[in-house]
Parts: C-alpha cells; structure tokens; sequence
C-alpha cells in the first residue's frame, strides 16, 4: 500500500508498493520503486527512481551546541521543545530535472537541485546538487563522468525533448535513442 499527502501528479505515474509521497509534484511519466519515500520534491518528466530511495530527509545542524532538533526546532519531533522559535532550516524543497535515473537505495538529503539528464548511482548518498547529465556514485556521492561530451549536453538541454508532445517523441526517439 503506498500513501500520498498533499501532492499533485501529471499522467502515466506509476507508484510501486509501499510508496510515500509527502508534499510533492510528480509530472509526467515518472516511476517509483518499492519502499521509497519522498518529500517536499518537484521532479521531472520521464525519470525512473529505484527501490528504497529517500528523498528529502530532514537536516540536522552540525556547528550548534546539540544536534537534538528540541533546542532548536518548534516541530515537536520529540514531543516537547525548549526553544520560542525555530533556529534552524531543516528541510527546503528538492528539484529532481527530467531524464533523471535513480539507483536504488539512494540517499538525497534535503535542498538538493539534481540536474536533466542526471544518474545517481545505487547507494549513493547526495549531500550537493547534481549538474546535468551527471552521473554521480559514492558516500558521499561524487562526480564519476559526465554522460555526453559538452556539445551533446548543450544540444539535449536545448532540445528539451522531454517538453515536447508524445507523439514527436515517439516519432523522434528510435532515431536518437543512442546517442
């Protein structure tokens, strides 16, 4: 059973088992794998996200006295707060681009930008933004190569091929499937 709250979806989304999706929009043509859960995130048309990814996760600051969100956050995680305000930023809003792979068992935390084009290899952990047609791996995840030479990332990011009606990409695509 999946559970959505407070989300918008585009058409042909498919959300495997155990799915959650908290404050999110999903645009079109985006599978979910099994158990995995995603908050406050914008992602792309065409992208394909593995089992077990979180996206989202909650901060915690490092350079404050504590890391105990009690001293420092109103949100009651714990039940109880010893602060008047919240001090701290512990989530923003995630933007995964178009055409973006997600390994399994993925980790991005939250405020993070992955760019078109982008994978994220399995068991990654993402703690920065991801420029286009990146393909990133590692704890935490780092610059493996690029997918393209520069030319072709600048020719697809201009095509935005994933904006475009089904029917020219359907017509398009067997031709430019492998670059």
């Amino acid at each position: 059973m999946s559970k959505v709250i407070d989300s918008t979806f585009g058409q042909f989304n498919t959300l495997y088992e155990n799915v959650t999706i908290i404050k999110s929009t999903i645009d079109d043509y985006v599978y979910i794998a099994n158990n995995t859960k995603i908050s406050r995130t914008k992602i792309g048309k065409f992208c394909s996200i593995g089992a077990d990814v979180k996206i989202g996760l909650a901060l915690h600051p490092t350079n404050y006295f504590t890391t105990f969100p009690a001293f420092y956050s109103i949100q009651k995680q714990c039940q109880v707060f010893f602060t008047d305000k919240n001090h701290f930023k512990e989530s923003g809003e995630n933007i995964i681009g178009n055409d973006v792979w997600i390994g399994e068992n993925v980790t991005i935390l939250s405020d993070i930008s992955v760019g078109d084009g982008a994978v994220i290899a399995a068991g990654a952990v993402v703690t920065k933004d991801i420029e286009a047609y990146s393909i990133v791996g590692g704890v935490p995840a780092k610059h493996i190569k690029y997918r393209f030479d520069k030319n072709k990332r600048n020719e697809l990011s201009d095509l935005k091929w994933w904006d475009k009606d089904i029917e020219w990409i359907v017509s398009n695509m067997p031709n430019k499937a492998q670059l």
